[in-house]
């Protein structure tokens, strides 16, 4: 999104299935998903959030271009957030 907001790098394609996408941890399978042998479950990704954010993630300042999921429109060039 952040190359794509800059315009500078053509984007030609974005495979957005990571559970990255988003810091608010509140879907349906984030909560199912309990296995401890999986490598990525709801604990692991709040970690995550964690580390990436240095806070606690779910706050109101969170930029789409942190946070994809948090974009107003994917098929805009700004995506709802400044850089």
């Amino acid at each position: 999104m952040l190359a794509r907001g800059r315009a500078k790098v053509p984007v030609v394609f974005q495979f957005l299935i990571s559970p990255t996408l988003a810091e608010h941890n509140q879907t349906t399978s984030s909560y199912e998903i309990t296995d401890p042998r999986l490598i990525w479950t709801r604990e692991i990704n709040l970690i995550g959030w964690r580390s990436y954010l240095g806070r606690e993630p779910g706050g109101t300042d969170v930029l789409a271009y942190t946070a994809p999921a948090r974009a107003e429109n994917l098929a805009t060039a700004r995506a709802g957030a400044t850089p």
